[in-house]
């Protein structure tokens, strides 16, 4: 169960397109993992209601700056924490 955090500005569409590649092999939640009990709980898991196994983190020139980066680096540090793995895109800004 791959985790898009609501943060994460694109996570959500590259997790989807990686659910359309590998045919039935993924599943999608946004809700906060609860092994990274220093974050706020999300209410709404947006997906699926299994826990995560994976952190997806999309990289690109907006990911660490404007509303949100700072949370968002708080999830990462916490995931980093818990031994969450964290899988990594980038996209290629121009």
């Amino acid at each position: 169960v791959l985790w898009a955090s609501t943060l994460n500005a694109g996570a959500r569409e590259l997790a989807n397109a990686v659910t359309a590649a590998v045919a039935g092999g993924i599943s999608i939640t946004d809700a906060t993992p609860s092994r990274l009990s220093t974050l706020p709980r999300s209410s709404d898991g947006g997906g699926d209601s299994d826990e995560a196994t994976h952190m997806l983190l999309y990289l690109n020139r907006s990911t660490w700056s404007g509303d949100g980066a700072e949370a968002l680096a708080e999830q990462v540090r916490a995931a980093r924490s818990a031994r969450l793995p964290i899988v990594m895109a980038h996209e290629n800004d121009v």
